[in-house]
């Protein structure tokens, strides 16, 4: 075979791993939220880049990790019960991220399309869940929603936050705390839920969320 021809290989075997991949990330996305019942998915996106371009876009400016849209992405989940999205006194948003490579991260400065090859070395970073709890404390403008306003405007907490550690300031009006886990430690079914728990008794405690 020919150098190419290995490397074409590579590529098919890759695809294949990546399906397998992205398919246990959504099943465990999905665990995770279903940990939370009165919670209901809103919205999801990625965090490094657009998604894929609709079918009459032209593709051949994008960027190739526009295809590659499961790589850093962000999953929403409302009040079950709330008919609207604007985020109320006392309401709440559920957010789970998957990050495949903290090499590729949201705030990482890069000139124009990031280079893989530039990355830090795979076996040296990381694939990450992290959850997210935004709380509504105060009243906030009618026409503000969960999606627009909070989690496009907001920030995240740096570090995970810790029992006993004072909410993290996300914005005016908006208190939020989060939980990270290796992926490599969701390995069970029972791992999975009892990370879920634990994230429900951190934001219980930090966000007096019940």
């Amino acid at each position: 075979m020919t150098e190419l021809s290995n490397a074409l290989a590579d590529v098919r075997e890759a695809q294949r791993l990546l399906h397998s991949y992205y398919r246990r990330v959504l099943d465990t996305v999905r665990l995770i939220g279903e940990q939370f019942p009165d919670r209901t998915f809103y919205a999801w996106s990625n965090l490094n880049h657009d998604h894929p371009p609709q079918k009459t876009t032209s593709p051949f400016d994008k960027w190739a990790w526009d295809f590659l849209p499961l790589n850093c992405t962000s999953y929403l989940f409302t009040n079950a019960a709330q008919k609207s999205y604007h985020p109320q006194t006392g309401e709440w948003m559920l957010e789970i991220n998957v990050t495949t490579d903290t090499a590729f991260v949201p705030g990482i400065s890069f000139r124009g399309e990031p280079d893989p090859n530039t990355f830090a070395p795979s076996v040296s970073t990381r694939s990450e869940i992290c959850v997210v709890a935004w709380k509504c404390i105060e009243v906030m403008d009618e026409r503000a929603n969960w999606l627009r306003n909070v989690w496009s405007d907001g920030a995240w907490p740096q570090e995970d936050t810790q029992p006993g550690d004072p909410a993290f300031d996300a914005m005016e009006g908006i208190k939020s705390c989060r939980l990270s886990v290796n992926i490599e430690n969701l390995a069970s079914y029972d791992d999975v839920v009892g990370f879920a728990g634990r994230a429900r008794t951190l934001f219980r405690e930090v966000l007096k969320i019940s």
